[in-house]
């Protein structure tokens, strides 16, 4: 079995200062907090995922500080796995931290990357103006094509907004709302689960009691189970948010 430890941040919300504070608190400092509660830990991020909600507006100037923010988490040596949520900018956000030329701010930011046979799998459920999220037909079209390429590890899938219903009054409508796409998609694969603290998982890509299983959506540490009844290795997760 081969292990792998991630860091998994989400809702960072960086401001375009440092000073700035978001409900009475400087979102840069807490996030810098974490770093230095993952420093005096007994652990080497094999990477990090940061699924969205990156800064709080999606502005040019926070995109700015969060290239700041960036730096200070390369200092790990480990790669970076960015992902967007409502309350990004897609061109700021390309244009900013991609160094990418885009004015198309309907072009979802999805994407896959290969670490030590662990495929890791971004996607964008932002939608313009809400609060919830969705994924496009093009995008689980590309998911579904993905999930056909060999990946000895398995795929653990982040999301911004959960696949699952929340328990959580104030975020059940912060929610994916075509969950049943997803969960066509992944059907039949090797999916690691990794769990959401506002829903039921389930690995290996079966829904739990016809829901859609969390996929790298939430904040609670989880090790990812093996596909198909068989372990192939564990990703291990551990929490932070901003």
């Amino acid at each position: 079995m081969t292990d792998m430890t991630f860091v998994h941040l989400t809702d960072l919300h960086v401001l375009p200062n440092d000073e700035d504070e978001l409900y009475g608190r400087r979102t840069t400092d807490k996030l810098r907090d974490i770093m230095k509660l993952i420093r005096n830990m007994d652990v080497s991020p094999d990477f990090f995922i940061l699924s969205g909600d990156l800064v709080n507006d999606g502005q040019k100037a926070e995109y700015r500080r969060l290239n700041t923010v960036l730096d200070e988490l390369r200092e790990f040596g480990a790669p970076l796995i960015l992902g967007l949520g409502n309350h990004d900018g897609r061109v700021n956000f390309r244009q900013i931290v991609l160094g990418e030329e885009t004015t198309d701010e309907s072009e979802r930011y999805y994407h896959s990357t290969m670490l030590g046979g662990l495929r890791v799998i971004m996607l964008d459920s932002k939608l313009p103006d809400a609060v919830y999220g969705d994924l496009d037909e093009p995008q689980l079209a590309w998911l579904a094509e993905e999930l056909q390429e060999p990946a000895p590890l398995g795929n653990l899938i982040a999301i911004h907004h959960p696949p699952v219903f929340s328990t959580v009054e104030p975020l059940s409508e912060h929610c994916l709302k075509n969950p049943e796409g997803l969960a066509k998609a992944i059907a039949g694969h090797h999916v690691h689960a990794h769990a959401d603290q506002r829903g039921d998982v389930e690995a290996a890509g079966h829904p739990a009691d016809e829901r859609v299983p969390a996929l790298g959506a939430g904040l609670q540490p989880e090790v990812g189970a093996g596909g198909r009844g068989r372990p192939a290795g564990a990703a291990h997760g551990m929490a932070g948010g901003g």
